[in-house]
């Protein structure tokens, strides 16, 4: 789905099966800098880049994802 929502979710996802991946977001075009686009690409982003891990990090518990 073309949602916020629906975007962040599939970014969680994306980041958990590959919690360790470095990972470049691009699109594929139909930028609409007037819509909801700037909103959603920015919910996307922000999910991509949260921390996910499966294995513990010194001062951190594992499994966060």
């Amino acid at each position: 789905e073309y949602s916020v929502a629906g975007y962040s979710s599939v970014a969680k996802l994306i980041r958990k099966h590959f919690s360790d991946m470095p990972i470049l977001m691009g699109g594929a075009g139909g930028y609409l800098p007037d819509t909801r686009t700037p909103e959603v690409w920015a919910g996307f982003a922000v999910e991509l880049s949260r921390i996910s891990y499966k294995y513990p990090i010194e001062g951190q518990e594992g499994e966060k994802l």
